[in-house]
Parts: C-alpha cells; sequence; structure tokens
C-alpha cells in the first residue's frame, strides 16, 4: 500500500499531509456513515501521520522504521507478534475491566478482525512509535547528546531490582482485584461496543502500567539494553521529552480529528470537566503513557530492530556487536 502511495505522491511529507487533511473532512461535511467510511476517514489521520513521521526519520536519522520492520520477514513478525500482544493486553486492562473506551458502530467480529486478523494494532502502535522516534530526532538536532550512555551507575543494579519488586506488587495487586470482582471472572461481560461499569476503577489502570513499565525497565537491564529510565538517569532526557511532546500533541490532534467520526467513545474517567481543547485531560495524559508503554515493552521483548528507540545509548558498531 505504501508503495502505491509514494506512486503517486512521489513524497512521504505530501502523502502525509493529504492523508491528515482527509481524516479532518467530516468537519466540513455532515457525518453520513458510521461504518466504513468513518473507518477509512480515521485510518487516514494515522497514515498520515506515518508517512509524515517516516519523512522525517529519513530525512533525520538516515534511516526508515518502517522499511527497518517491514524489510525484514523476522523483523516484521517480530513487531506484528509484540503489537497483538500488547494490544490485547492493553485493551483488556483498560477497556475490558476499566471501562475506558468503547467503539459504539462496531461490531465485536468487526474488531477482532480488524485489530488482530488484519494486525491493526501493529498499524495503530507503529503509528505511535514513528511519531515518537520522528520526535526524538528532533530533538536530537536542537538538543544534541554530549557524550553516549554506555555505563551503569554502580546503584542502577539495585535500582531495576527494586523496580521489579514494585512491578510483581503492582501487578499482584491489579490480578487480584480483577478476580476479585469478576468473581473469577464468572461474572465477566465482554462487550466492546456499549458503555459499562468498570470491574477496575481509573486508577488499576495506572497501576497495571506502572507494573508494565518497571517489569520491562527490568527486562532491558538483564537484556543489557538501552532503556527509557536509563536515558534519563544518564541525562539523555530526548527520549523523554519526545514522548511527552508527541502524547499531547498528537493526542489533542487524534481526539479532535474523532469528533465527528466517533469510532470511539470514552466512559468512567476521572476529572471529566478538566479539558484541552475541549478534551478531557485524563485521557490526554493516557496518550504519553500509552507510548512509553508500547515503546519500553517492544524494547524489552523485541528483536534488534527495536534498538533504534534509544538509539543514542550504544554506538552503532556496538549495537551490530551485541545484537540489540
Amino acid at each position: 500500500m505504501l508503495s502505491i502511495i509514494r506512486l503517486i505522491f512521489r513524497n512521504d511529507l505530501v502523502a502525509g499531509c493529504f492523508f491528515i487533511l482527509i481524516s479532518y473532512l467530516p468537519f466540513l461535511f455532515p457525518r453520513t456513515s458510521s461504518g466504513l467510511g468513518a473507518l477509512v476517514i480515521g485510518a487516514s489521520f494515522y497514515l498520515g501521520g506515518l508517512l509524515i513521521g517516516n519523512y522525517i526519520t529519513v530525512k533525520l536519522g538516515g534511516f526508515s522504521l518502517i522499511s527497518r520492520i517491514r524489510g525484514s520477514e523476522r523483523n516484521n513478525r517480530n513487531f506484528i507478534t509484540i503489537c497483538l500482544i500488547f494490544g490485547a493486553l492493553f485493551a483488556f486492562i483498560a477497556s475490558d475491566m476499566g471501562g475506558l473506551w468503547y467503539f459504539p458502530y462496531w461490531s465485536t467480529t468487526t474488531y477482532w478482525v480488524i485489530g488482530y486478523i488484519l494486525a491493526g494494532w501493529a498499524f495503530y502502535l507503529l503509528f505511535l512509535i514513528v511519531c515518537y522516534e520522528a520526535m526524538k530526532l528532533i530533538l536530537d538536532r536542537l538538543l544534541p547528546q554530549r557524550k553516549r550512555v554506555i555505563s551503569y551507575f554502580k546503584y542502577e543494579g539495585h535500582l531495576y531490582k527494586a523496580l521489579l519488586l514494585i512491578s510483581i506488587f503492582c501487578l499482584s495487586t491489579v490480578s487480584i482485584m480483577a478476580l476479585k470482582n469478576t468473581s473469577f471472572f464468572t461474572n465477566f461481560h465482554y462487550s466492546i461496543n456499549t458503555p459499562k461499569e468498570p470491574y477496575l476503577q481509573w486508577y488499576y489502570w495506572l497501576i497495571a502500567f506502572v507494573g508494565v513499565f518497571f517489569a520491562c525497565e527490568y527486562i532491558e537491564y538483564r537484556r543489557k539494553r538501552s532503556s527509557l529510565i536509563k536515558d534519563t538517569l544518564h541525562g539523555y532526557l530526548n527520549p523523554l521529552l519526545a514522548i511527552i511532546i508527541v502524547g499531547v500533541l498528537v493526542g489533542v490532534a487524534n481526539e479532535i480529528q474523532n469528533f465527528n467520526v466517533f469510532l470511539w467513545k470514552y466512559a468512567n474517567y476521572p476529572l471529566p470537566n478538566l479539558k484541552l481543547f475541549n478534551v478531557p485531560a485524563f485521557i490526554v495524559l493516557g496518550w504519553p503513557i500509552q507510548i512509553i508503554a508500547v515503546v519500553v515493552f517492544w524494547r524489552a521483548f523485541g528483536n534488534g530492530s527495536s534498538s533504534v528507540v534509544f538509539a543514542n545509548s550504544l554506538s552503532k558498531k556496538k549495537q551490530r556487536k551485541s545484537g540489540i
């Protein structure tokens, strides 16, 4: 599909801007479809952002993250598998158990076909990762790193072990409450297109995020891989800044784009009257959180193609030697 788009537009930036504009057409014309038309409009935003992000990574980084993943059958299979696992876990905690969002015009079959069989989760998460990587490369130009992060501080070994213990506590807490509130899932009702009373309150979603985040950081430490906490501790703040900036900008833009498309709706979130550009503040906060989650999850469990998310942590020569 991308090859056809490039044949027509011959430039990812132009193509990306075109699809972003297409995604906002419902603001000019009355919404007439809640089916395939709405899905195409919604997907146009992600495709546009993916193309713009890819253009920036090629220009500033000299590589295409899309080609890095899609160009190898092994990398592609690894990435899709990780995305589907992450998507299933993310949706289970936040939506199935937390009732945070639902898809009012989707059937369960449509959701499973698009999200899992057609790897829609992989497409969406690739969009997030590419946008993050593009912003990180921009910040690398504006705020260049003075030295590479290679070694560990002496206390980091103890720190990551402590993070593992915190992770176990957080995930155990969420698991126990999930089993308790669903009577070991005998009272669990699965629905993707209607709002429902949450089995877990919103703060358990955050506790689960902390648990997964810290577990991934420990795995990255054990595998001697670069990580978000390691880079931040050593003064390389661009990955963290990129996550915050992209999370807020892309999050607000995407939520506004969905105003007249209604692919998804939210429920059961705190502070509903606190908004940014008419988008609930808690929802805006959720965007950087999900970017952190998917980036560290891919870095922890992915293969060598994931090394690019913290590329400044090791020289390219050492990356090749270590296989990360």
